[in-house]
């Protein structure tokens, strides 16, 4: 009985070969295979897009921009607008008349003084050859009076000597008394006579000092027509062309 209890304990004996594995082991494969999806997950999600840009998108340089100013933040202006100068003068001639001469183009620089434009100066040029043709000839009045005044005076002298010499012979009988007092006629004539040449002559030179003063008024106004730039710059509008006329607006 002993042998039998022997046998029935040892047929009790747990076939441990047969049994499974053990419920540890069984969860660390599901967690592995958790980790290896969720890897390929995120590789889809992140990792494709990093791979496609780099296989398909061209490599671009970057650049840094820095933009300098003496503000201390930087301000970007944009407008339309026109630029003006500081300083315009607008030229224009003193008196009318037609362009005769263009110095200068449009978008020419020049500085002050220099000549820009001339009028034509004909009839001024034969209005001062005019004036100092009559200023000649006063002078020459003037000069011819005061000879005329000279010569009057030395024979008003010898009048009067001879008129002397005749009232003293009178006294002494050797003459007439007529004869001095013709001589003394003829004295006061001469005398009169050149005192009008004396006032002649003044009256010329008079006239000749007025138009010689005519004369010079003359010239300043020629000068007039050469019209100067009376500052430093660029000529911003079109100059006048040859035979234009122009007047004494801007």
């Amino acid at each position: 009985m002993s042998d039998r209890l022997s046998v029935d304990l040892a047929s009790l004996r747990i076939d441990r070969s047969s049994m499974p594995a053990s419920q540890p082991r069984a969860w660390l494969k599901y967690l592995w295979s958790g980790g290896f999806v969720g890897l390929l997950a995120l590789g889809y999600l992140y990792l494709l897009p990093y791979a496609r840009a780099a296989l398909l998108t061209p490599e671009v340089s970057l650049l840094e921009i820095s933009v300098a100013s003496t503000d201390a933040q930087a301000t970007d202006l944009v407008a339309t607008g026109y630029v003006e100068a500081e300083i315009k003068s607008q030229v224009s001639a003193k008196q009318g008349g037609r362009i005769a001469k263009v110095q200068v183009s449009q978008g020419a620089r020049v500085n002050a003084g220099d000549v820009l434009a001339e009028l034509d100066a004909s009839n001024d040029d034969a209005a001062i050859a005019t004036t100092q043709s009559r200023a000649l000839a006063a002078v020459a009045r003037a000069k011819s009076a005061s000879a005329t005044v000279l010569t009057r005076q030395a024979e008003a002298g010898a009048a009067k000597l001879r008129a002397d010499r005749e009232r003293q012979l009178a006294r002494k009988g050797a003459s007439t008394p007529a004869a001095a007092e013709d001589l003394e006629a003829d004295v006061q004539s001469l005398t009169r006579a050149a005192d009008a040449a004396d006032a002649q002559s003044k009256a010329a030179s008079a006239e000749a000092q007025a138009t010689f003063a005519e004369v010079l008024a003359l010239q300043v106004k020629k000068r007039d027509l050469v019209i100067r730039a009376p500052i430093a710059g660029v000529v911003m509008n079109r100059p006048p062309q040859l035979g234009e006329f122009i007047g004494p607006q801007a």
